[in-house]
């Protein structure tokens, strides 16, 4: 099972993946909030492809970034994309097909 959210949609994606990690085999947040204190390492079993748009002008960039950085420190396979001129309600949808390669890339046996 997959599972992809932008803006609220991250903080929801991510808190059933930290809740659930056994139940996704993938997921891909995008352009959402600051989650500082997140439980990354509850992600260790699932693929993550993070993502945000460079001219989001709600949420930060740096955010998103930082967050990719500490799942990877943390052992999670983790990755992310920026989107060109991608803002905040629409980055994602420019990286649609990217996404579901991604997805299609891990199949999940469980």
């Amino acid at each position: 099972i997959y599972l992809m959210g932008n803006s609220m949609g991250m903080t929801g994606t991510l808190h059933l993946a930290a809740k659930m990690p056994e139940k996704w085999c993938a997921i891909s947040p995008s352009d959402g909030p600051p989650w500082p204190n997140y439980p990354v390492e509850r992600l260790r079993s699932i693929a993550v492809l993070f993502g945000h748009g460079d001219k989001d002008d709600i949420a930060k960039l740096s955010d998103t970034r930082e967050l990719t950085e500490r799942a990877k420190a943390a052992g999670v396979d983790a990755s992310m994309f920026v989107v060109p001129g991608g803002v905040h309600a629409t980055a994602w949808t420019k990286h649609l097909p990217q996404t579901f390669d991604f997805f299609a890339a891990h199949d999940c046996q469980r």
